[in-house]
């Protein structure tokens, strides 16, 4: 017996095939990456717990962070309660 994978639709490259892929992108969730490696569409959905830590660049939120830094080493899992991720204990256990 002899299996052969087929793609489900034709393999297509070049500037339409990119250009497809990109009208088809999720806007500010999925990116188009084309470098000397290749070209990739990824996917940067960020859950809660990711947000809590990349969407924190308001001053406020970082003289938050620096302080509760200063006060405790486990410092991410009450930045974490504090907003609204009341499980972060169980969340950063393995860390």
């Amino acid at each position: 017996m002899r299996l052969v994978r087929q793609d489900v639709r034709p393999h297509q490259s070049g500037p339409k095939a990119a250009l497809s892929r990109i009208g088809r992108a999720s806007p500010k969730r999925e990116y188009y990456v084309a470098s000397p490696e290749g070209r990739r569409l990824f996917n940067m959905a960020l859950g809660p717990v990711a947000l809590s830590f990349v969407g924190a660049s308001g001053k406020d939120d970082l003289k938050r962070i620096l302080a509760l830094k200063t006060a405790d080493s486990n410092w991410p899992v009450h930045w974490l309660k504090e907003r609204g991720i009341g499980h972060a204990e169980t969340l950063l256990a393995d860390l």
